[in-house]
């Protein structure tokens, strides 16, 4: 496979857009996953039986497996890689820390998890890409839920796609905290995004939301512009916002189109859209 395969001329590896202190332990800094390629730092990996290979090479020798949740440094990459299970992504050296030493060598990008939240004690929130199907030209990929490095409840689904065929994922991901105070039996709310900024790419941000027991797949919000021509977008009410109603997610759509006598947008329509929580999941009005 070619170099060119996650159009890495896209990627400023010297754009950090987060720096965040993962473990006081390292003091590695979190590693983005930025438009299809990770930049140097600290990761967790996605499953149990992460393989660290001794080389750029599913072929050499295993160094290590690590559990789901393993704190990995990325120091650097390599070349691209097609796996078995039809998913494009790209070599990256490792340092991890382990009880009998510090262990080096090389993992896959599916390996680690793209995006991770913290949820409080020995509970953590991980996603990542887990596959894609040439037939259809989609990815699959798994929000998981980790407690004491277990994983105790997983949703598969689909995430946003650019079209760009079999290469690594090409959107960046981000996670962040939401407030559940106002939803009943929820005790945390990831927000994962999905952000590609061109024209015409859908961009979406889900809810997903943990009862303590079960990952529950929550409301999506999208946004879309096209330059000089429109802009879609849509936003979260929660309950815990100054707006927000309990027992009820609400999500509020904007639609502007281009005004050349002004040469800016104009707000065209506005609506909401009601997403009401029974106690386990939401219901659409």
């Amino acid at each position: 496979m070619s170099k060119g395969i996650g159009r890495r001329s896209m990627i400023h590896r010297t754009v950090v857009l987060c720096l965040v202190v993962l473990s006081t332990a390292t003091g590695f800094s979190r590693a983005d996953y930025w438009h299809g390629d990770f930049t140097d730092g600290s990761a967790l990996t996605l499953s149990d039986g992460a393989v660290v290979y001794e080389d750029a090479d599913t072929g050499s020798a295993s160094v290590d497996m690590l559990p789901a949740g393993t704190e990995v440094e990325i120091t650097g990459s390599g070349g691209d890689i097609l796996l078995e299970n039809g998913t494009a992504t790209y070599w990256y050296s490792v340092s991890v820390p382990r009880e009998r030493g510090v262990c080096e060598g090389w993992m896959t990008g599916t390996s680690l998890a793209l995006a991770f939240q913290p949820l409080g004690g020995d509970t953590l929130f991980l996603y990542g890409i887990t596959g894609y199907d040439p037939g259809t030209c989609s990815f699959s990929s798994a929000a998981r839920v980790l407690v004491s490095g277990r994983m105790v409840s997983e949703i598969v689904f689909s995430p946003p796609d650019g079209g760009f065929g079999q290469v690594p994922y090409s959107y960046s991901v981000r996670s962040a905290p939401a407030v559940p105070e106002g939803l009943r039996g929820l005790r945390d709310i990831v927000r994962l995004s999905f952000i590609y900024e061109a024209c015409g790419f859908l961009n979406r941000d889900i809810l997903l939301c943990w009862t303590g027991d079960e990952l529950i797949m929550g409301p999506s919000a999208d946004s879309q512009f096209e330059a000089s021509e429109y802009r879609f977008v849509q936003s979260f009410v929660l309950p815990a916002d100054s707006s927000g109603r309990p027992e009820e997610v609400r999500v509020l759509t904007e639609v502007s189109q281009w005004e050349e006598g002004t040469e800016d947008y104009v707000l065209t329509d506005t609506y909401s859209t009601v997403h009401a929580w029974d106690g386990s999941g939401f219901i659409e009005h």
